[in-house]
């Protein structure tokens, strides 16, 4: 389906009920989102309090209205590439400023939104961000 869909060109996918059961349905459909990221399109998983996306090459910002962006709501940080380079996380509890992640360390998980505006960018490489909604 977002194989077709990018051949229509669409852009913008949202995936409802992508996430929670079976664990390699929900790994598989990271790699979708992934897919989507590297064809310069972008999509989001919605589960049960979480949304799921994946970011290659490029910036997510988080307004202050953002319905995740809440003081205390959780935002996790992984790199789906072997390695992300010069990745900034910054308008949350914990900052990092044009660092390396890899897909060896969870050096991103459990990060907490503040309420201010916030974004999350990676200079070279994926990143998948988990954010409690």
């Amino acid at each position: 389906a977002v194989k077709l869909g990018l051949e229509k060109g669409y852009k913008n996918f949202s995936i409802y009920g992508g996430l929670g059961g079976r664990l390699d349905h929900t790994l598989g459909n990271i790699q979708i989102l992934n897919y989507l990221s590297q064809n310069k399109a972008s999509g989001i998983l919605y589960g049960n309090k979480y949304k799921v996306t994946v970011i290659t090459n490029g910036t997510v910002n988080f307004t202050k209205e953002s319905s995740e962006n809440s003081p205390g709501n959780i935002c996790s940080i992984f790199s789906l590439s072997d390695t992300s380079k010069g990745v900034t996380i910054s308008g949350f509890k914990y900052e990092l400023s044009n660092s390396d992640l890899t897909n060896s360390f969870p050096l991103g998980v459990s990060n907490e939104f503040l309420g201010k505006k916030a974004f999350v960018h990676v200079e070279k490489g994926s990143l998948i961000i988990i954010s409690q909604c």
